[in-house]
């Protein structure tokens, strides 16, 4: 049994409150996911947010590598209202809000978090899931400083023989990087790499997130002049596929910094740089962030 608290937010598919384990007094997060408000395409996503979660969750407690830096699930169950799904509750909350109370980030703290959603990026690649939904929104604090990455709801599995996703309706999903690929226009705008607005894509739409989430701790607002609240879709695919990245003029300086985000932001997926080799850029000389 859980005792209901507070709601801490919504999402596009569910609300999220703050519970408590009755039974061992643990708080945890909450995510409701309403039947009643489900259109018929949109329960695919829902099975795919449980088997991305749980993959996660499993990797954690059977093989001893979960990593810290992004949130698996701890539990999930459905009745005939709602599904639910249980997570860790991080009290200082998330990105967006740290930088609306502070402002920007400090370009040490940047740096920081910057790596460690790159390494967190990684793990998950390597397990084959795609994000899809880099953002500040999606970026939890701990309360020793760290980020963990949150909200699978879009997210992709490439791993399970299609099988055990009967939900795809796709065809056994070939081995090898090549074969994971999707064509879904999935995403928060302002966020969105230009290729998904185009065509097929696979990992590299997270490293361009994880690119604009850095420009926007550094500078507190999207490049490429996006504003997505006062923009039509229409102009934002044309700023985002047209507008050079020119970082001085949005306030970038340290050039180290503008040379990261150049890679990260390459506009052609196959010429953005891969997490592998962003880990290696100078910019994080000296860092450490070691997750298996």
């Amino acid at each position: 049994d859980f005792r209901p608290i507070r709601k801490l937010g919504k999402g596009g598919h569910g609300s999220v409150y703050l519970v408590e384990d009755v039974v061992s007094e643990r708080y945890l997060a909450m995510k409701v996911i309403e039947k009643n408000g489900l259109r018929l395409r949109e329960y695919p996503a829902v099975f795919e947010e449980q088997a991305v979660t749980k993959t996660l969750a499993k990797d954690a407690c059977e093989d001893g590598v979960g990593s810290p830096l992004s949130v698996p699930l701890a539990g999930s169950f459905e009745d005939s209202d709602n599904f639910y799904f249980l997570t860790d509750y991080y009290p200082r909350g998330d990105l967006m809000k740290w930088m609306k109370r502070h402002g920007t980030v400090p370009v040490h703290q940047a740096r920081l978090w910057c790596a460690e959603l790159l390494v967190a990026l990684q793990f998950l690649h390597k397990r084959r899931i795609l994000h899809r939904d880099i953002k500040p929104d999606n970026i939890l604090i701990d309360d020793e400083n760290h980020i963990a990455l949150t909200d699978f709801g879009i997210a992709r599995g490439f791993g399970p023989h299609h099988a055990e996703r009967p939900w795809t309706h796709l065809p056994p999903w070939m081995k090898g990087k090549d074969g994971d690929q999707t064509h879904t226009l999935a995403g928060t705008p302002g966020y969105v790499a230009p290729e998904v607005y185009s065509g097929k894509y696979s990992y590299e739409v997270d490293v361009w997130g994880a690119g604009v989430v850095l420009y926007s701790m550094l500078t507190g607002r999207l490049p490429f002049g996006l504003q997505p609240k006062e923009q039509r879709l229409e102009e934002l695919i044309t700023r985002t596929d047209t507008v050079p990245a020119d970082f001085d003029l949005y306030g970038v300086v340290d050039g180290e910094i503008r040379n990261l985000l150049t890679k990260m932001l390459e506009k052609d997926p196959k010429k953005r740089a891969s997490i592998r080799k962003l880990k290696k850029h100078r910019w994080f000389h000296g860092m450490c962030v070691c997750i298996p």
